[in-house]
This record gives C-alpha cells, sequence and structure tokens, in this order.
C-alpha cells in the first residue's frame, strides 16, 4: 500500500483541488505551497483538527501557475481539480467551460464511482465536446470518508498501475488512464513470470529482474541472445 502525502485547497473560485506529493516528501517542501496561498495560514503541524476550510486567496489556475514554477514542488507534485457533475466546488460548473478548456492539468478527482457519471460529463473530461477543450484528461476516483467507522474509505473503486510511488508516476498514469486506470478490480495471472536471472559473461553471475503482474514480453535487439 503506498500513501502519498496531500492538500485539499479550495481556490477562489471555488474549484476544490487534490494536490498530491512524491511519497517521503519532507514536511519542510510541502510547507512551500501555503506560500502560494495569500488566504491560507500554515497550520500548527501538531493540532488535533484540521482547520476550517476556506479560500486559498487565489483561482485555480493562478495557483496551478505558481507551483508549477517553484523549482522545489516542479515535477514532486500533481494537481487534480475536483470534476464531477457541476456539483459543489466542481470545475465543470455551467459557465466554467473555457476556464476547465484552458486549464494545465492532466487528470481530474472525482468524489464518485465511475460508474455514477453520467455520459456528458465523462465527455467533458475526454475532451470530446468542444466547448470544454479536446485534451483528455485521466479520472481517478476518491472517497469523501466523513465516518468514524471509516465505511466509506475505499468505496468507491480506482486501481492505477505504478513503477513508483511519485506525483510523476501518478501524472504518466492519468496521460494513459485507458492502459493505467481501471474501476474494476484488475484479474491477476495465475501463473506469471516472476524473476529472470542470467549468469553470464556479460552480466555475471548475479544479475536479476524482478517483473510486475503486467508483465508479458521480453524483447531484446538482433542478435543480443535473449
Amino acid at each position: 500500500l503506498w500513501l502519498f502525502p496531500g492538500m485539499e485547497i479550495t481556490c477562489n473560485d471555488s474549484v476544490q483541488c487534490l494536490v498530491l506529493f512524491d511519497q517521503g516528501t519532507s514536511v519542510e517542501t510541502a510547507a512551500r505551497i501555503f506560500g502560494k496561498m495569500p488566504g491560507v495560514a500554515e497550520p500548527d503541524q501538531n493540532t488535533s483538527q484540521a482547520p476550517q476550510a476556506q479560500l486559498c486567496g487565489k483561482d485555480v489556475r493562478d495557483l496551478l501557475g505558481d507551483l508549477f514554477e517553484d523549482k522545489s514542488l516542479r515535477g514532486r507534485c500533481i494537481a487534480l481539480p475536483h470534476a464531477s457533475q457541476g456539483g459543489h466546488k466542481d470545475i465543470l460548473r455551467a459557465g466554467f467551460h473555457k476556464r476547465f478548456a484552458e486549464l494545465e492539468v492532466d487528470g481530474v478527482y472525482t468524489e464518485k464511482p465511475y460508474s455514477a457519471l453520467d455520459q456528458i460529463t465523462r465527455k467533458k473530461i475526454y475532451g470530446e465536446i468542444a466547448d470544454w477543450g479536446d485534451r483528455r484528461r485521466g479520472i481517478i476516483t476518491t472517497g469523501d470518508n466523513r465516518k468514524a467507522s471509516f465505511d466509506d474509505l475505499g468505496a468507491n473503486p480506482c486501481w492505477i498501475r505504478l513503477g513508483e510511488p511519485t506525483a510523476e508516476a501518478i501524472r504518466q498514469a492519468v496521460l494513459a488512464d485507458e492502459a493505467r486506470i481501471t474501476y474494476e478490480e484488475p484479474t491477476i495471472p495465475s501463473q506469471r513470470v516472476l524473476e529472470l536471472r542470467v549468469n553470464s559473461a556479460l552480466t555475471g553471475a548475479e544479475f536479476v529482474v524482478t517483473f510486475n503482474d503486467g508483465f508479458n514480453a521480453l524483447i531484446g535487439g538482433r542478435g543480443s541472445g535473449k
């Protein structure tokens, strides 16, 4: 199980974003984001309760632009605007079509099961309705757990193939969402190649390669001795 540190931010245009950081990102590096939000002060790290949500002081476009320009954050975090069906703090609200079309993001998140998104909403996100832009964005479904029993945690299925626990891996997944994101539990083959060991004059006796469960081919150049 990979856990990503992150923040939930509400922009001045009432668009909510999830900002996820590389696993292992230091508190000091993640805290740089508070310098981009004039409307929100950095809370005490030891507080027992999260502060009341408030507008961050910038519209979503300006906030994302500031995150990209920060050399310490660039490539170490990914911002996912909330895109559902035009609801509360949703970027797909009426009149926001130009804003969404011009937004430089590769993916969005929703708090609903993928199956609950209507066809029009999916087309807006996938760049199939001209007024909302022609750029395809991947969809990550999340759970908004509000119960002490955690009954809603993981209730909306979303399986993502990642090579490593980084924001860049998430970005690559939403860019290739048809191949790397599924909303039904994937089937793992009962028989598969787990490991390749090579003992040769070229590699030595300790050359070992392990494979993930999606491995299905090994390709080498002509004459490489594959």
